[in-house]
Protein backbone atom coordinates (compact mmCIF):
# COMPACT_ATOMS: atom_id res chain seq x y z
CA UNK A 1 0.00 0.00 0.00
CA UNK A 2 1.59 3.50 -0.75
CA UNK A 3 1.75 5.87 1.86
CA UNK A 4 0.65 9.80 1.65
CA UNK A 5 3.62 12.00 1.28
CA UNK A 6 2.26 14.24 3.41
CA UNK A 7 -0.72 13.10 5.61
CA UNK A 8 -2.32 16.05 8.09
CA UNK A 9 -5.52 15.66 10.27
CA UNK A 10 -7.57 17.31 12.39
CA UNK A 11 -4.69 20.66 12.10
CA UNK A 12 -5.12 23.71 14.26
CA UNK A 13 -3.01 26.88 15.54
CA UNK A 14 -3.39 28.85 18.05
CA UNK A 15 -1.69 31.84 18.90
CA UNK A 16 -1.91 33.95 21.90
CA UNK A 17 -2.81 37.38 21.80
CA UNK A 18 -1.41 40.30 23.89
CA UNK A 19 -3.31 43.88 22.97
CA UNK A 20 -1.96 45.83 26.30
CA UNK A 21 0.96 46.74 28.20
CA UNK A 22 -1.65 46.14 30.92
CA UNK A 23 -1.95 42.41 29.40
CA UNK A 24 1.61 41.63 29.18
CA UNK A 25 2.73 42.41 32.37
CA UNK A 26 -0.03 40.43 33.85
CA UNK A 27 0.97 37.46 32.14
CA UNK A 28 4.65 37.95 33.23
CA UNK A 29 3.55 38.67 36.75
CA UNK A 30 0.85 35.97 36.49
CA UNK A 31 1.42 32.95 34.27
CA UNK A 32 -1.79 31.33 34.51
CA UNK A 33 -3.52 34.45 33.26
CA UNK A 34 -6.05 33.49 30.57
CA UNK A 35 -5.12 35.36 27.27
CA UNK A 36 -7.12 35.83 24.40
CA UNK A 37 -6.39 33.48 21.65
CA UNK A 38 -6.27 33.71 17.90
CA UNK A 39 -6.89 30.47 15.83
CA UNK A 40 -4.48 30.44 12.55
CA UNK A 41 -5.91 27.42 11.74
CA UNK A 42 -8.42 25.25 12.98
CA UNK A 43 -9.40 21.90 11.91
CA UNK A 44 -7.30 21.43 8.48
CA UNK A 45 -6.95 17.70 7.12
CA UNK A 46 -6.22 16.49 3.68
CA UNK A 47 -3.23 14.48 1.87
CA UNK A 48 -0.59 14.47 -0.82
CA UNK A 49 0.55 11.21 -2.80
CA UNK A 50 3.48 10.76 -4.09
CA UNK A 51 3.85 12.57 -7.39
CA UNK A 52 1.26 14.80 -6.36
CA UNK A 53 0.92 18.53 -6.84
CA UNK A 54 -1.41 20.09 -4.27
CA UNK A 55 -1.71 24.23 -4.67
CA UNK A 56 -3.07 25.76 -1.66
CA UNK A 57 -4.97 29.68 -2.25
CA UNK A 58 -6.90 31.80 0.03
CA UNK A 59 -7.05 35.73 0.45
CA UNK A 60 -4.23 37.48 2.65
CA UNK A 61 -5.06 36.31 6.57
CA UNK A 62 -6.30 33.04 5.53
CA UNK A 63 -3.65 30.77 7.20
CA UNK A 64 -1.50 29.73 4.04
CA UNK A 65 1.59 29.90 4.94
CA UNK A 66 1.29 29.01 9.09
CA UNK A 67 0.22 25.92 7.01
CA UNK A 68 3.49 25.50 4.99
CA UNK A 69 5.32 26.38 8.13
CA UNK A 70 3.25 24.15 10.80
CA UNK A 71 4.28 21.11 8.06
CA UNK A 72 7.37 22.15 7.53
CA UNK A 73 8.25 21.89 11.13
CA UNK A 74 8.77 25.83 11.79
CA UNK A 75 5.66 26.20 13.69
CA UNK A 76 4.30 23.53 16.57
CA UNK A 77 0.89 22.52 16.01
CA UNK A 78 -1.19 23.44 18.85
CA UNK A 79 -3.85 20.12 17.84
CA UNK A 80 -3.91 17.42 15.26
CA UNK A 81 -0.99 15.65 13.73
CA UNK A 82 1.16 16.34 10.70
CA UNK A 83 2.73 12.87 9.05
CA UNK A 84 5.49 13.65 6.44
CA UNK A 85 7.48 10.27 4.80
CA UNK A 86 10.32 11.72 3.06
CA UNK A 87 12.85 14.48 3.38
CA UNK A 88 11.28 18.28 3.03
CA UNK A 89 12.74 20.85 1.40
CA UNK A 90 10.69 24.18 1.98
CA UNK A 91 11.47 27.48 0.16
CA UNK A 92 10.58 30.43 2.00
CA UNK A 93 11.02 34.39 1.29
CA UNK A 94 14.59 33.11 3.01
CA UNK A 95 15.83 29.70 3.52
CA UNK A 96 17.99 28.37 6.56
CA UNK A 97 21.18 30.20 5.81
CA UNK A 98 21.42 33.81 4.02
CA UNK A 99 23.77 35.92 4.87
CA UNK A 100 24.06 39.37 2.56
CA UNK A 101 27.28 40.39 2.95
CA UNK A 102 28.77 37.06 1.83
CA UNK A 103 28.95 35.98 -2.04
CA UNK A 104 26.49 33.64 -3.88
CA UNK A 105 28.12 30.58 -3.93
CA UNK A 106 29.07 31.11 0.08
CA UNK A 107 25.86 31.15 0.69
CA UNK A 108 24.84 28.04 -1.58
CA UNK A 109 27.68 26.07 -0.12
CA UNK A 110 26.46 27.35 3.98
CA UNK A 111 23.01 25.49 3.08
CA UNK A 112 24.60 22.44 1.54
CA UNK A 113 26.19 21.73 4.56
CA UNK A 114 23.51 22.41 6.94
CA UNK A 115 21.90 19.93 5.02
CA UNK A 116 24.37 17.37 5.81
CA UNK A 117 26.26 16.78 2.92
CA UNK A 118 30.21 16.00 2.59
CA UNK A 119 32.41 18.97 0.95
CA UNK A 120 33.02 16.67 -2.03
CA UNK A 121 29.12 16.24 -2.83
CA UNK A 122 28.43 19.76 -1.29
CA UNK A 123 31.25 20.59 -4.37
CA UNK A 124 29.56 18.77 -7.04
CA UNK A 125 26.25 20.06 -6.28
CA UNK A 126 27.38 23.87 -6.66
CA UNK A 127 28.70 23.32 -9.86
CA UNK A 128 24.65 22.22 -10.45
CA UNK A 129 23.43 25.29 -8.24
CA UNK A 130 25.82 27.93 -10.68
CA UNK A 131 24.26 26.63 -13.77
CA UNK A 132 20.79 26.46 -12.89
CA UNK A 133 20.67 30.09 -11.82
CA UNK A 134 22.83 30.94 -14.46
CA UNK A 135 24.70 34.19 -12.75
CA UNK A 136 27.81 34.22 -13.89
CA UNK A 137 30.35 36.15 -11.91
CA UNK A 138 27.36 37.51 -9.43
CA UNK A 139 27.65 34.43 -7.78
CA UNK A 140 30.69 35.78 -6.45
CA UNK A 141 29.56 39.05 -5.42
CA UNK A 142 27.71 39.89 -2.10
CA UNK A 143 24.17 38.62 -2.21
CA UNK A 144 23.08 41.96 -0.89
CA UNK A 145 23.99 43.30 -4.00
CA UNK A 146 21.53 41.05 -5.92
CA UNK A 147 17.65 42.39 -7.47
CA UNK A 148 14.65 40.39 -5.75
CA UNK A 149 14.48 38.31 -8.98
CA UNK A 150 18.40 36.94 -8.50
CA UNK A 151 18.17 36.20 -4.92
CA UNK A 152 14.68 34.21 -5.70
CA UNK A 153 16.88 32.11 -8.28
CA UNK A 154 19.31 31.07 -6.07
CA UNK A 155 17.26 30.32 -3.21
CA UNK A 156 15.32 28.16 -5.73
CA UNK A 157 18.25 26.18 -6.88
CA UNK A 158 19.71 25.82 -3.60
CA UNK A 159 16.07 23.90 -1.86
CA UNK A 160 16.10 21.57 -5.21
CA UNK A 161 19.62 20.61 -5.30
CA UNK A 162 19.30 18.20 -2.96
CA UNK A 163 16.54 16.17 -4.49
CA UNK A 164 13.65 16.06 -1.55
CA UNK A 165 10.60 14.47 -1.75
CA UNK A 166 8.46 17.01 -0.32
CA UNK A 167 8.66 20.28 -1.80
CA UNK A 168 7.23 23.14 -0.55
CA UNK A 169 7.07 26.61 -2.35
CA UNK A 170 5.22 30.23 -0.68
CA UNK A 171 5.43 32.35 -3.78
CA UNK A 172 8.75 32.02 -4.16
CA UNK A 173 8.43 32.09 -7.93
CA UNK A 174 7.13 35.46 -7.92
CA UNK A 175 10.22 37.53 -8.31
CA UNK A 176 11.33 35.68 -11.17
CA UNK A 177 11.40 36.68 -14.65
CA UNK A 178 9.61 34.67 -17.40
CA UNK A 179 12.72 32.58 -18.41
CA UNK A 180 13.84 31.35 -15.35
CA UNK A 181 9.79 31.26 -14.14
CA UNK A 182 9.58 28.37 -16.88
CA UNK A 183 12.86 27.16 -15.78
CA UNK A 184 12.02 26.44 -12.66
CA UNK A 185 8.15 24.73 -13.36
CA UNK A 186 10.04 22.38 -15.89
CA UNK A 187 12.38 21.63 -12.60
CA UNK A 188 9.38 21.49 -10.33
CA UNK A 189 7.12 18.81 -12.62
CA UNK A 190 10.38 16.01 -13.00
CA UNK A 191 10.49 16.08 -9.36
CA UNK A 192 6.80 15.19 -9.45
CA UNK A 193 7.26 12.95 -12.48
CA UNK A 194 9.93 11.01 -10.11
CA UNK A 195 6.98 10.68 -7.25
CA UNK A 196 8.51 14.07 -5.26
CA UNK A 197 5.35 15.39 -3.89
CA UNK A 198 4.65 19.70 -4.01
CA UNK A 199 2.63 21.80 -1.54
CA UNK A 200 2.64 25.35 -3.63
CA UNK A 201 0.96 28.68 -1.89
CA UNK A 202 0.17 31.47 -4.55
CA UNK A 203 -1.83 34.37 -4.89
CA UNK A 204 -1.61 33.89 -8.71
CA UNK A 205 -4.37 31.85 -9.52
CA UNK A 206 -2.72 31.21 -13.21
CA UNK A 207 0.51 29.49 -11.62
CA UNK A 208 -1.50 27.48 -9.42
CA UNK A 209 -2.90 26.06 -12.68
CA UNK A 210 -0.30 25.21 -14.32
CA UNK A 211 1.32 23.86 -11.47
CA UNK A 212 -0.85 21.38 -9.61
CA UNK A 213 -3.55 18.88 -10.19
CA UNK A 214 -5.80 19.72 -6.73
CA UNK A 215 -6.12 22.43 -4.70
CA UNK A 216 -7.06 23.62 -1.32
CA UNK A 217 -9.09 26.79 -0.67
CA UNK A 218 -7.89 28.16 2.75
CA UNK A 219 -10.44 31.15 4.38
CA UNK A 220 -10.33 31.86 7.71
CA UNK A 221 -8.20 29.54 8.79
CA UNK A 222 -10.22 26.43 7.68
CA UNK A 223 -10.77 24.57 4.60
CA UNK A 224 -13.72 25.87 2.41
CA UNK A 225 -12.91 23.59 -0.68
CA UNK A 226 -10.44 20.76 -1.60
CA UNK A 227 -10.49 19.33 -5.11
CA UNK A 228 -9.66 19.41 -8.64
CA UNK A 229 -7.43 22.16 -9.54
CA UNK A 230 -10.16 23.52 -12.13
CA UNK A 231 -12.81 23.35 -9.99
CA UNK A 232 -11.54 25.20 -6.86
CA UNK A 233 -9.64 27.58 -8.56
CA UNK A 234 -13.21 28.66 -11.07
CA UNK A 235 -15.27 28.57 -7.41
CA UNK A 236 -12.52 31.01 -5.84
CA UNK A 237 -12.17 33.59 -8.80
CA UNK A 238 -15.93 33.82 -9.13
CA UNK A 239 -16.32 34.65 -5.37
CA UNK A 240 -13.19 37.22 -5.55
CA UNK A 241 -15.37 38.93 -8.64
CA UNK A 242 -18.61 38.56 -6.69
CA UNK A 243 -17.03 40.31 -3.89
CA UNK A 244 -15.43 43.06 -6.39
CA UNK A 245 -19.26 43.41 -8.20
CA UNK A 246 -20.36 44.46 -4.59
CA UNK A 247 -17.50 46.70 -3.73
CA UNK A 248 -16.96 48.82 -7.01
CA UNK A 249 -19.87 48.71 -8.94
CA UNK A 250 -22.56 50.92 -7.72
CA UNK A 251 -25.61 49.45 -9.53
CA UNK A 252 -24.28 45.67 -8.17
CA UNK A 253 -24.08 47.29 -4.42
CA UNK A 254 -28.10 49.08 -4.91
CA UNK A 255 -29.40 45.75 -6.14
CA UNK A 256 -28.19 43.73 -3.32
CA UNK A 257 -29.61 46.62 -0.73
CA UNK A 258 -32.91 45.80 -2.85
CA UNK A 259 -32.56 41.73 -2.56
CA UNK A 260 -31.81 41.92 0.94
CA UNK A 261 -35.10 40.54 1.99
CA UNK A 262 -35.45 38.67 -1.32
CA UNK A 263 -35.34 34.74 -0.46
CA UNK A 264 -32.95 33.47 -3.00
CA UNK A 265 -32.38 29.43 -4.35
CA UNK A 266 -29.56 29.10 -1.73
CA UNK A 267 -31.60 30.19 1.37
CA UNK A 268 -33.95 27.44 1.26
CA UNK A 269 -33.46 25.28 4.30
CA UNK A 270 -32.37 21.38 3.99
CA UNK A 271 -35.54 18.83 4.68
CA UNK A 272 -37.29 18.96 7.90
CA UNK A 273 -35.05 22.09 9.13
CA UNK A 274 -35.79 25.65 9.56
CA UNK A 275 -33.11 28.46 8.37
CA UNK A 276 -32.94 31.56 10.24
CA UNK A 277 -30.05 34.67 9.87
CA UNK A 278 -28.53 36.97 11.83
CA UNK A 279 -28.32 39.96 10.50
CA UNK A 280 -27.80 43.78 11.59
CA UNK A 281 -30.92 46.65 11.78
CA UNK A 282 -33.41 46.73 9.23
CA UNK A 283 -32.29 48.66 6.51
CA UNK A 284 -28.99 47.69 7.02
CA UNK A 285 -27.16 45.36 4.32
CA UNK A 286 -26.51 41.46 6.23
CA UNK A 287 -23.85 42.46 8.91
CA UNK A 288 -22.63 46.14 9.47
CA UNK A 289 -20.63 45.47 12.92
CA UNK A 290 -18.51 42.99 13.57
CA UNK A 291 -19.57 40.92 16.29
CA UNK A 292 -18.46 37.77 18.57
CA UNK A 293 -20.94 35.09 19.28
CA UNK A 294 -20.31 32.85 22.03
CA UNK A 295 -23.92 30.67 21.68
CA UNK A 296 -26.48 30.12 19.77
CA UNK A 297 -29.83 28.15 21.91
CA UNK A 298 -32.96 27.44 19.96
CA UNK A 299 -36.06 25.80 21.94
CA UNK A 300 -39.15 24.34 20.36
CA UNK A 301 -42.13 24.07 22.91
CA UNK A 302 -44.83 22.24 21.43
CA UNK A 303 -48.52 23.90 22.00
CA UNK A 304 -51.51 21.94 22.86
CA UNK A 305 -55.17 22.77 23.70
CA UNK A 306 -55.41 23.69 27.32
CA UNK A 307 -52.39 22.50 28.21
CA UNK A 308 -49.16 24.54 28.92
CA UNK A 309 -46.19 24.47 26.13
CA UNK A 310 -44.12 21.31 26.54
CA UNK A 311 -40.26 21.91 24.96
CA UNK A 312 -40.18 19.29 22.49
CA UNK A 313 -36.43 20.35 21.04
CA UNK A 314 -33.45 21.85 21.55
CA UNK A 315 -30.96 22.86 19.17
CA UNK A 316 -27.60 24.55 20.24
CA UNK A 317 -24.32 25.51 19.16
CA UNK A 318 -20.98 26.97 20.74
CA UNK A 319 -17.66 27.87 19.32
CA UNK A 320 -16.68 24.49 21.37
CA UNK A 321 -18.01 22.14 18.85
CA UNK A 322 -15.63 21.10 16.35
CA UNK A 323 -16.24 22.42 13.31
CA UNK A 324 -16.17 21.87 9.31
CA UNK A 325 -16.38 23.70 6.27
CA UNK A 326 -20.34 23.55 7.26
CA UNK A 327 -20.60 22.48 10.95
CA UNK A 328 -23.06 19.90 10.92
CA UNK A 329 -24.80 17.99 14.33
CA UNK A 330 -27.80 15.99 14.66
CA UNK A 331 -29.93 19.00 15.04
CA UNK A 332 -27.93 22.35 14.20
CA UNK A 333 -26.27 22.98 10.92
CA UNK A 334 -24.15 27.02 10.87
CA UNK A 335 -23.61 27.78 7.40
CA UNK A 336 -20.08 29.28 7.66
CA UNK A 337 -18.83 28.97 3.52
CA UNK A 338 -21.34 31.35 2.24
CA UNK A 339 -22.96 33.48 4.46
CA UNK A 340 -21.13 36.07 6.60
CA UNK A 341 -19.27 34.00 9.77
CA UNK A 342 -15.99 34.26 10.41
CA UNK A 343 -13.28 32.28 12.14
CA UNK A 344 -12.67 30.75 16.02
CA UNK A 345 -11.12 32.95 18.48
CA UNK A 346 -11.08 32.96 22.35
CA UNK A 347 -11.69 36.61 24.10
CA UNK A 348 -11.66 37.55 28.00
CA UNK A 349 -11.49 34.15 28.14
CA UNK A 350 -14.54 32.83 25.90
CA UNK A 351 -14.47 31.17 22.63
CA UNK A 352 -16.09 32.94 20.18
CA UNK A 353 -17.35 32.76 16.42
CA UNK A 354 -16.72 35.57 14.46
CA UNK A 355 -19.78 37.60 12.72
CA UNK A 356 -18.38 40.29 10.52
CA UNK A 357 -18.79 41.40 7.04
CA UNK A 358 -18.05 40.07 4.08
CA UNK A 359 -18.40 41.05 0.46
CA UNK A 360 -19.71 38.49 -1.72
CA UNK A 361 -21.61 36.03 0.62
CA UNK A 362 -25.50 35.84 1.58
CA UNK A 363 -26.17 38.38 3.43
CA UNK A 364 -25.83 37.48 7.75
CA UNK A 365 -25.10 34.59 9.12
CA UNK A 366 -26.97 31.85 8.39
CA UNK A 367 -27.87 28.41 10.75
CA UNK A 368 -30.31 25.78 10.20
CA UNK A 369 -32.26 24.01 13.05
CA UNK A 370 -34.20 20.53 13.28
CA UNK A 371 -38.09 20.69 13.02
CA UNK A 372 -39.71 19.25 15.91
CA UNK A 373 -41.65 16.02 13.79
CA UNK A 374 -45.37 15.99 14.05
CA UNK A 375 -45.70 19.03 15.76
CA UNK A 376 -47.96 21.24 13.35
CA UNK A 377 -47.60 24.24 15.87
CA UNK A 378 -44.96 25.25 17.85
CA UNK A 379 -43.38 28.38 20.36
CA UNK A 380 -39.89 29.13 19.33
CA UNK A 381 -37.63 30.72 21.65
CA UNK A 382 -34.08 32.01 20.64
CA UNK A 383 -31.25 32.88 22.97
CA UNK A 384 -28.38 34.40 21.38
CA UNK A 385 -25.02 35.54 23.39
CA UNK A 386 -22.20 37.31 22.22
CA UNK A 387 -19.22 39.84 23.25
CA UNK A 388 -21.10 43.32 24.97
CA UNK A 389 -20.48 46.51 22.57
CA UNK A 390 -22.20 50.25 23.77
CA UNK A 391 -21.62 51.38 20.50
CA UNK A 392 -23.31 49.28 18.11
CA UNK A 393 -27.38 48.59 17.63
CA UNK A 394 -28.55 45.11 18.90
CA UNK A 395 -28.82 42.56 16.57
CA UNK A 396 -32.32 41.13 14.55
CA UNK A 397 -32.53 37.96 13.97
CA UNK A 398 -34.86 36.55 11.10
CA UNK A 399 -36.28 33.10 10.10
CA UNK A 400 -37.17 31.75 6.37
CA UNK A 401 -40.59 30.97 5.43
CA UNK A 402 -40.51 28.55 2.49
CA UNK A 403 -43.93 28.65 1.43
CA UNK A 404 -44.29 32.53 1.54
CA UNK A 405 -40.71 32.92 -0.04
CA UNK A 406 -39.92 35.75 2.40
CA UNK A 407 -37.92 36.55 5.68
CA UNK A 408 -39.52 37.44 8.45
CA UNK A 409 -38.44 39.32 11.87
CA UNK A 410 -38.25 37.34 15.27
CA UNK A 411 -39.67 39.62 18.38
CA UNK A 412 -36.54 40.98 20.54
CA UNK A 413 -38.61 39.86 23.84
CA UNK A 414 -35.25 40.64 26.19
CA UNK A 415 -31.83 41.09 26.63
CA UNK A 416 -29.51 40.28 30.24
CA UNK A 417 -26.05 41.59 30.33
CA UNK A 418 -23.65 40.61 32.70
CA UNK A 419 -19.79 39.79 32.79
CA UNK A 420 -19.12 41.16 29.68
CA UNK A 421 -21.67 39.51 27.70
CA UNK A 422 -25.41 40.25 26.09
CA UNK A 423 -27.77 37.55 25.74
CA UNK A 424 -30.48 38.47 23.42
CA UNK A 425 -33.96 36.61 23.43
CA UNK A 426 -36.37 36.56 20.47
CA UNK A 427 -39.37 34.75 19.83
CA UNK A 428 -42.00 33.42 17.39
CA UNK A 429 -44.42 30.89 16.63
CA UNK A 430 -44.09 29.11 13.62
CA UNK A 431 -46.91 26.06 11.69
CA UNK A 432 -44.59 23.46 10.43
CA UNK A 433 -42.36 24.78 7.29
CA UNK A 434 -42.76 20.97 5.93
CA UNK A 435 -40.36 19.79 2.55
CA UNK A 436 -42.87 20.07 0.46
CA UNK A 437 -43.04 23.89 0.50
CA UNK A 438 -39.68 23.83 0.06
CA UNK A 439 -39.57 21.79 -2.56
CA UNK A 440 -42.33 23.89 -4.29
CA UNK A 441 -40.05 27.22 -3.35
CA UNK A 442 -37.43 25.36 -5.01
CA UNK A 443 -38.78 24.65 -8.38
CA UNK A 444 -40.20 28.12 -8.58
CA UNK A 445 -36.72 30.30 -7.16
CA UNK A 446 -34.31 27.34 -9.77
CA UNK A 447 -35.50 29.88 -12.94
CA UNK A 448 -34.05 33.04 -10.95
CA UNK A 449 -31.00 33.56 -9.21
CA UNK A 450 -31.94 36.57 -8.14
CA UNK A 451 -30.97 38.52 -10.78
CA UNK A 452 -32.90 40.09 -14.08
CA UNK A 453 -30.55 37.89 -16.56
CA UNK A 454 -28.19 34.86 -16.06
CA UNK A 455 -26.52 32.60 -18.63
CA UNK A 456 -28.26 28.99 -19.01
CA UNK A 457 -25.90 27.54 -21.77
CA UNK A 458 -22.79 28.28 -23.61
CA UNK A 459 -20.48 26.02 -25.58
CA UNK A 460 -18.29 25.56 -28.76
CA UNK A 461 -20.08 25.09 -32.13
CA UNK A 462 -18.64 24.08 -35.29
CA UNK A 463 -21.31 23.78 -38.37
CA UNK A 464 -23.80 23.56 -35.92
CA UNK A 465 -22.85 20.42 -33.96
CA UNK A 466 -21.54 20.95 -30.31
CA UNK A 467 -17.47 20.09 -29.95
CA UNK A 468 -14.72 20.47 -27.34
CA UNK A 469 -11.87 19.77 -29.70
CA UNK A 470 -10.91 22.13 -32.40
CA UNK A 471 -7.68 21.99 -35.26
CA UNK A 472 -6.04 25.31 -35.72
CA UNK A 473 -8.03 27.54 -38.64
CA UNK A 474 -11.06 25.62 -37.87
CA UNK A 475 -13.77 27.92 -38.36
CA UNK A 476 -16.33 28.13 -34.77
CA UNK A 477 -18.44 30.13 -32.74
CA UNK A 478 -19.49 30.42 -29.17
CA UNK A 479 -22.66 30.45 -28.28
CA UNK A 480 -24.30 31.72 -24.99
CA UNK A 481 -27.72 31.36 -24.11
CA UNK A 482 -29.42 34.21 -21.83
CA UNK A 483 -32.50 34.02 -20.17
CA UNK A 484 -33.81 37.33 -19.02
CA UNK A 485 -36.30 37.17 -16.13
CA UNK A 486 -37.67 40.92 -15.70
CA UNK A 487 -37.15 43.89 -18.12
CA UNK A 488 -34.06 45.10 -18.22
CA UNK A 489 -33.58 48.13 -20.36
CA UNK A 490 -30.08 47.47 -21.65
CA UNK A 491 -27.81 44.42 -21.62
CA UNK A 492 -24.41 43.32 -22.48
CA UNK A 493 -22.88 39.74 -23.20
CA UNK A 494 -18.91 39.57 -22.25
CA UNK A 495 -16.33 37.03 -23.28
CA UNK A 496 -13.50 36.64 -22.00
CA UNK A 497 -10.88 34.07 -23.29
CA UNK A 498 -7.97 32.66 -21.67
CA UNK A 499 -4.96 30.16 -21.89
CA UNK A 500 -4.74 27.05 -19.60
CA UNK A 501 -1.68 28.77 -18.10
CA UNK A 502 -4.13 31.85 -17.16
CA UNK A 503 -2.77 33.85 -20.24
CA UNK A 504 -5.15 36.31 -21.08
CA UNK A 505 -6.04 35.83 -24.86
CA UNK A 506 -9.03 37.44 -26.19
CA UNK A 507 -12.25 40.03 -25.06
CA UNK A 508 -15.08 40.79 -27.43
CA UNK A 509 -18.55 41.57 -26.00
CA UNK A 510 -21.87 41.39 -28.31
CA UNK A 511 -22.36 45.53 -27.48
CA UNK A 512 -19.08 46.61 -28.90
CA UNK A 513 -20.72 45.27 -32.38
CA UNK A 514 -22.63 48.30 -32.26
CA UNK A 515 -26.08 47.19 -30.30
CA UNK A 516 -26.90 46.25 -26.80
CA UNK A 517 -29.91 43.87 -25.78
CA UNK A 518 -32.64 46.22 -25.47
CA UNK A 519 -35.81 45.22 -23.45
CA UNK A 520 -34.97 41.41 -24.23
CA UNK A 521 -37.63 38.89 -22.53
CA UNK A 522 -36.88 35.36 -21.86
CA UNK A 523 -34.85 33.73 -23.63
CA UNK A 524 -31.94 34.69 -26.29
CA UNK A 525 -28.93 33.29 -28.09
CA UNK A 526 -25.60 35.40 -28.35
CA UNK A 527 -23.27 34.08 -31.15
CA UNK A 528 -19.57 34.90 -31.20
CA UNK A 529 -18.53 33.71 -34.85
CA UNK A 530 -14.88 33.20 -35.83
CA UNK A 531 -15.04 32.34 -39.55
CA UNK A 532 -11.11 33.34 -39.03
CA UNK A 533 -9.78 31.44 -36.72
CA UNK A 534 -6.51 32.54 -35.26
CA UNK A 535 -6.00 30.98 -32.19
CA UNK A 536 -2.98 28.52 -31.90
CA UNK A 537 -2.90 25.16 -30.69
CA UNK A 538 -3.55 24.86 -26.69
CA UNK A 539 -6.16 24.53 -23.93
CA UNK A 540 -8.21 27.29 -23.41
CA UNK A 541 -11.26 28.53 -20.83
CA UNK A 542 -13.96 31.29 -21.31
CA UNK A 543 -15.19 33.08 -18.74
CA UNK A 544 -18.90 34.78 -19.30
CA UNK A 545 -20.54 37.80 -17.68
CA UNK A 546 -23.68 39.81 -18.54
CA UNK A 547 -23.59 43.00 -17.25
CA UNK A 548 -25.93 46.11 -18.03
CA UNK A 549 -25.08 47.57 -21.84
CA UNK A 550 -21.97 48.31 -23.53
CA UNK A 551 -21.57 52.29 -23.56
CA UNK A 552 -17.90 52.85 -23.73
CA UNK A 553 -15.72 54.51 -21.82
CA UNK A 554 -19.39 55.86 -19.62
CA UNK A 555 -20.08 52.74 -18.56
CA UNK A 556 -16.95 49.84 -18.67
CA UNK A 557 -16.67 48.52 -16.57
CA UNK A 558 -20.35 47.86 -16.08
CA UNK A 559 -21.92 49.79 -13.06
CA UNK A 560 -23.59 46.60 -12.48
CA UNK A 561 -23.19 43.23 -13.67
CA UNK A 562 -26.44 40.33 -13.47
CA UNK A 563 -24.52 37.33 -13.97
CA UNK A 564 -21.41 35.43 -14.15
CA UNK A 565 -19.30 32.33 -14.93
CA UNK A 566 -15.69 30.99 -14.65
CA UNK A 567 -14.31 28.84 -16.85
CA UNK A 568 -17.97 28.36 -18.66
CA UNK A 569 -16.18 26.88 -21.96
CA UNK A 570 -13.12 24.69 -21.64
CA UNK A 571 -12.16 23.63 -25.21
CA UNK A 572 -8.50 22.56 -26.86
CA UNK A 573 -7.21 23.07 -30.27
CA UNK A 574 -5.07 20.51 -31.97
CA UNK A 575 -1.87 21.82 -34.04
CA UNK A 576 -2.65 21.47 -37.68
CA UNK A 577 0.46 20.88 -39.04
CA UNK A 578 1.96 17.84 -35.72
CA UNK A 579 4.79 19.24 -33.86
CA UNK A 580 5.11 23.12 -34.98
CA UNK A 581 4.20 25.61 -32.66
CA UNK A 582 2.82 29.28 -33.64
CA UNK A 583 1.96 30.24 -30.41
CA UNK A 584 -0.93 32.12 -29.10
CA UNK A 585 -1.77 33.18 -32.48
CA UNK A 586 -1.83 31.17 -35.92
CA UNK A 587 -1.33 33.47 -38.67
CA UNK A 588 1.37 33.49 -41.48
CA UNK A 589 1.74 37.11 -42.83
CA UNK A 590 4.01 38.41 -45.74
CA UNK A 591 7.71 38.46 -45.34
CA UNK A 592 9.48 39.95 -47.81
CA UNK A 593 13.17 39.05 -47.74
CA UNK A 594 16.20 40.09 -49.89
CA UNK A 595 20.03 38.69 -50.24
CA UNK A 596 22.46 42.01 -49.69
Amino acid sequence: MIRPSIEVNGLSVVYPLITSHRQLARTVLLPRTPLDEFWALRDVSFEVMPGGRLGIIGPNGAGKSTLLRTISGNIRPTKGTVQLDGKVSALWSNISFWNPDQSGTQNAKANLQLQGLKSKDAQSLLKEIEDFVELGSFMEMPVRTYSTGMGARLMFAIATAVTPEILIIDEALSAGDGYFAAKATRRVMELSERGKALLFVSHSTAAVRQMCESVLWLENGEIRELGDASRVIANYELDLKRAEDLRLRQGNREHQFEMRETVQLDHLPSKDYVRMRLVSKKGTLGVRETRLIEYIRVEFYSQTDGEQDELSLVCSYTPDQVDSDQFEMDNFSLQLVHSEWGRVQVTNGKRVRVLGPAFGRMPGGHFEVLQPKNIQQTRVLVFIRCGISTEIAPLSLQVLNPKEKLWSDLDLTGTNIDNGSVEYKFETELTRHNYLHTVRAADELATSSGTSAQVIASGIMVNGEKHLVLVEGEHFEIFVDVEFTSHVPEADVMITMFRSDGTYVFFQSFGMSGKNLVGSVGQVRIRFIFDENLFGAGEYYVNLAIGNGWDFPKNYPYSMVFHRIIEGIRFRIEPAEPGLDFGIIRRLVAVASEVV
